[in-house]
């Protein structure tokens, strides 16, 4: 019996240890979307008629997701593109067969005036035509080697709190997200800036952002205690009930190895992020 009682001490401060050892967080740069600037207002205006996700460039040339531009707001239209040549992948959310990319003026602390991409419908044009719209060349973002993950590290929002996820880490920048209680954050990073202020770099609803790490607390997602490995947000895709964000595997690029999670993923790197071997 006192044999099996010190085997079972030893086995919790086994996982204990592992446990600690887990939540170290690499040191990471701040994520850099080098927006275009913003053209002059045009007499070409989109008004959203439902929550619409805008990038930083088209997806085909490296965008990555930056906001969601509430539903019955209106931005002006500065220029279109398409993707000329067919993409790989068979990623839903990117509609390449028959939606153009708009490009779209939006006020964004700190960085100003710029101009976002947005896949949208034709007819969400208010003022003018879509044939109207020059076409443009964007000008590529930055591509990443993978998709940054998680090893199960989250932030959890606290009862009588709340997490603000910001686009920078700067209390500068907009607050975009704030994750409901049960809600997983995976944390994928941490820097310090300029003044010495502590960030963790967090990904959620498929997008980069960041937390002020003061007093943050981190914690192992309980999936990553049974089964170690990488992870990233993701809600599964289920008809009912809707599940909270929580995290879904993924593999050593960042890409979720559920392949029908793939499919909605906006951060999957196939679409000119990650250079992938050809047969």
């Amino acid at each position: 019996m006192p044999q099996t009682f010190w085997r079972l001490v030893l086995s919790a401060a086994a996982l204990l240890c592992a446990a600690c050892s887990a939540l170290s967080v690499p040191v990471v740069p701040e994520t850099e979307y080098a927006f275009e600037p913003a053209l002059p207002d045009t007499d070409w205006a989109m008004r959203m008629k439902n929550e619409w996700m805008l990038f930083s460039h088209p997806a085909e040339m490296y965008g990555l997701p930056v906001l969601r531009a509430p539903a019955g707001s209106q931005w002006t239209v500065t220029g279109r593109w398409h993707a000329e040549t067919p993409l790989e992948g068979d990623q839903w959310w990117v509609l390449v067969d028959y939606r153009d990319w708009y490009r779209l003026n939006a006020e964004l602390p700190p960085y100003g005036r710029v101009s976002l991409w947005g896949q949208l419908p034709a007819d969400w044009m208010v003022e003018g035509t879509a044939d109207d719209i020059p076409w443009v060349d964007p000008a590529p973002g930055v591509s990443w080697s993978a998709v940054p993950y998680s090893q199960g590290v989250i932030l959890a929002p606290r009862r009588d709190a709340t997490l603000h996820l910001r686009l920078c880490p700067s209390t500068a920048c907009p607050v975009l997200e704030r994750p409901a209680r049960g809600d997983a954050v995976p944390v994928t990073g941490r820097l310090e800036d300029g003044e010495g202020r502590p960030w963790y770099r967090v990904e959620f609803r498929q997008a980069p952002r960041w937390v002020d790490a003061a007093g943050a607390r981190l914690r192992l997602h309980p999936s990553a205690w049974l089964r170690p490995g990488r992870w990233r947000s993701c809600e599964p895709v289920v008809m009912f009930p809707p599940p909270p964000h929580t995290l879904c595997a993924v593999d050593e690029d960042g890409r979720f190895q559920d392949k029908t999670e793939r499919r909605f993923d906006q951060l999957d790197p196939i679409y000119g992020r990650l250079p992938l071997p050809r047969d």
